[in-house]
């Protein structure tokens, strides 16, 4: 078995997935902090945070490589207490710069990429960390399940009116990739609302039961499963918890208590079957792998 296991996990975080490298170069005019530092979030099992800093010359410039997997990866960029935020592609070469004083509205790039990491600088300062909808959408949840959809689906709408204002001149497949992204986040928010909203209605993180009603939300969450996606953060949340969710659910509506859902044995063998079941093989390989790993 635990050969089984290893080798489950070996194949889903192995290096063999193509990777390439990014250059990232830039100046900062007044500086906050004597270096910048790069996080390409990348999903995998087990999550790896990865970090890469460099600290600016006397005149606030700085260079960096650093490898990402094909398709996009989102990487936070990090400078003192600011951050900003873009998607990179293998390959890209961005010249950076910004005043730190100012550091949203400053904010350009030049170089390959440019396109791509432009409009998510403009994201950033029309959508804010607590805007988004993973933050948004949690504080939405303790509305009743119809309202807090209803509101669900505002917040992603948003989204889509920002990249069609600012996104007409990138890649259909970029488009494509981001409509996923938003949609995969507010899938995840829906499959959190039933421990969320009892949560928020009880005061308390201390639940003991969560009553059947608040499933209701989770029977709107489709099975929309796509390989390409496996490096998306979005993506790799949403096939971690999709099956658990149903199950649960069907669990509540018989009255049998979900409260520890990640210890919970038949839940799990009851997922990993619907996964190898249902889901795209590399899709079920990382679901199955995240669940092993997580219990």
């Amino acid at each position: 078995m635990k050969k089984i296991i290893f080798i489950l996990l070996v194949l889903c975080t192995q290096k063999a997935i193509c990777k390439d490298n990014v250059w990232l170069r830039g100046k900062i005019t007044n500086p906050i902090s004597d270096s910048i530092s790069v996080s390409p979030l990348i999903a995998s099992v087990p999550y790896q945070a990865f970090e890469h800093a460099v600290k600016l010359d006397k005149n606030g410039n700085f260079s960096m490589v650093f490898e990402v997997p094909k398709g996009f990866t989102y990487v936070r960029i990090i400078h003192g207490n600011q951050e900003t935020e873009l998607f990179v592609q293998p390959g890209a070469n961005l010249s950076l710069s910004l005043d730190a004083n100012n550091f949203d509205s400053t904010l350009h790039y030049e170089g390959k990429g440019k396109e791509l990491a432009n409009f998510m600088a403009k994201h950033v300062l029309e959508v804010p960390t607590m805007q988004k909808i993973e933050v948004q959408g949690q504080m939405l949840a303790g509305k009743e399940p119809k309202e807090f959809e209803a509101a669900l689906k505002k917040l992603e709408e948003k989204e889509m009116d920002f990249l069609e204002k600012n996104g007409k001149n990138l890649s259909s497949g970029f488009r494509e990739y981001f409509k996923a992204q938003q949609r995969y986040s507010v899938y995840n928010v829906m499959a959190k609302y039933p421990s969320i909203h009892e949560m928020i209605k009880q005061k308390s993180m201390n639940v003991k039961m969560i009553p059947r009603e608040n499933y209701v939300v989770v029977n709107d969450i489709p099975e929309e499963f796509n390989d390409q996606y496996i490096s998306m953060p979005s993506y790799y949340e949403y096939i971690t918890n999709i099956f658990m969710s149903k199950i649960s659910k069907a669990k509540a509506e018989s009255n049998i208590n979900t409260e520890n859902v990640l210890l919970d044995a038949s839940i799990i063998d009851t997922s990993l079957t619907l996964v190898y079941k249902r889901m795209p093989p590399k899709t079920a390989a990382y679901s199955a792998a995240s669940s092993i790993y997580m219990n």
